[in-house]
């Protein structure tokens, strides 16, 4: 059926003629794909010309009509991403699609490519999609918006789930539900609770706002702070205003269980103790901080060159701590802090 709708279709500009010749075509492909007869026609030209680089100056060559025309059809390709039987290869762009490869399996064993189920999930089913939708968004194949309203359509569809429940008395909204989102995405499926304030860039649309944000994560003074759901990460009792974790509380989320036996690990994401006490240092110890940071990149410079930020973030953090103790000031202590060390 696709190949004879892509014979049909060359050179036919889309015309009420093609379609009324290929209507026994499109009218079968279009109810099994769940799409429009005109996204079916796209579609089938796009695995033909493809699969997996295919941009408007392709479908304009192969339905012989201009470029500024052709781009008249951009909502229905949209439609295809959205139905996920295209996907953008930069989203940014908007102008060269592909063929995932699950639908390819699909067409190849004769069967009809299906939405991914997103109601009636477990709690490991739930975060594996939350897994599949900030994927999409790194790889450029997702906007900001796209990922948001994929989430928030995940939560509607498993209201039953307790983590879900937990989520929602947060009372979270906008870009503060979406840091905390990544937050746990990353805690659960990437094992990952060091987070730089860099690696949130992706969540905002503006500079501006993503500016914003980080002063607040710097100074403590956001949201998410206040709510003592996030906070910056402490290295021997000093605070690296840079890097952020979930909370002793928020951060049971990684530790999940299945349903059958226990699903309360992974809501515990409110704020049951208080966080661990830390302090950013001071601009007088500003100097020696930088030093002992660059000390510690120069003695992992020999085994994390050629390894991406994040593994070399985590290479510098395992490094030794042997600077830190030969460069760090001794504190002056006074009577009031001082404490007998129980016996």
């Amino acid at each position: 059926t696709i190949e004879r709708v892509v014979e049909l279709s060359k050179d036919s500009e889309l015309d009420d003629e093609f379609l009324e010749s290929a209507e026994p075509e499109l009218t079968l492909l279009s109810s099994r794909l769940g799409v429009t007869p005109v996204q079916a026609v796209l579609f089938s030209i796009c695995l033909d010309c493809g699969p997996y680089r295919v941009n408007y100056g392709d479908l304009a060559c192969h339905l012989d009509m201009g470029n500024v025309r052709v781009l008249s059809y951009g909502k229905d390709l949209d439609a295809l991403v959205r139905r996920r039987l295209l996907r953008y290869r930069n989203v940014e762009d908007g102008d060269t699609v592909g063929v995932p490869t699950n639908v390819l399996k699909a067409l190849k064993n004769d069967e009809v490519p299906e939405l991914p189920k997103i109601k009636g999930l477990d709690v490991f089913e739930f975060f594996e999609a939350v897994n599949r939708i900030f994927n999409d968004l790194i790889d450029d194949a997702a906007t900001v918006d796209d990922v948001r309203q994929g989430l928030e359509e995940l939560v509607a569809a498993n209201p039953k789930l307790e983590f879900v429940t937990r989520l929602r008395a947060l009372k979270l909204r906008g870009v503060n539900w979406l840091i905390l989102f990544y937050f746990i995405h990353l805690c659960v499926n990437k094992d990952d609770n060091r987070i730089r304030y860099g690696e949130l860039s992706l969540l905002f649309t503006r500079q501006s706002h993503f500016s914003e944000a980080r002063s607040a994560l710097r100074s403590g003074d956001h949201p998410l702070m206040v709510k003592k759901l996030i906070e910056h990460v402490c290295d021997d009792g000093i605070a690296d205003p840079t890097t952020y974790c979930l909370t002793s509380s928020a951060k049971h989320v990684s530790s999940i269980s299945r349903p059958a036996m226990s699903e309360s690990p992974i809501c515990a994401i409110l704020p049951t103790s208080p966080p661990r006490r830390c302090s950013i240092p001071p601009k007088s110890e500003s100097r020696w901080w930088n030093c002992h940071r660059s000390s510690r990149r120069r003695n992992t410079a020999r085994f994390t060159s050629g390894c991406s930020s994040r593994d070399s973030a985590r290479a510098l953090r395992a490094c030794s701590t042997a600077a830190l103790a030969r460069a760090r000031p001794r504190p002056s202590i006074s009577w009031r802090d001082a404490r007998v060390a129980p016996l």
